[in-house]
């Protein structure tokens, strides 16, 4: 459980002072791209840290987009037999990423 500190821009946890978002602007979205693998970690962060502060409603977790991914020769890699290897689209792709999984 947090407590809240005395300075209104930290929370208070047993791991030390975190910040906190400031009121101003948690009625914005906050939208955070995370990716395949650690997409449930990064929520329950957030969770376990409340949301620092913030409306849990008010954040939107989404994994970014994944590609086939190719050697420098051009080729596919593959991550095993007939599994192709995907890797991250990269922040480029944030629009498609939001776009596909919100």
């Amino acid at each position: 459980m947090l407590a809240h500190g005395m300075d209104a821009d930290t929370i208070e946890t047993d791991e030390g002072s975190k910040p906190k978002i400031p009121k101003e602007v948690q009625t914005c979205k906050m939208l955070i791209m995370t990716n395949h693998e650690t997409h449930r970690d990064i929520v329950n962060f957030f969770r376990d840290n409340e949301f620092f502060g913030g409306d849990e409603s008010q954040f939107v977790f989404f994994p970014q987009t994944m590609l086939p991914a190719f050697t420098t020769e051009g080729k596919i890699m593959m991550a095993g037999k007939g599994k192709i290897k995907l890797a991250p689209n990269g922040n480029g792709a944030f629009f498609d990423s939001l776009a596909k999984n919100t």
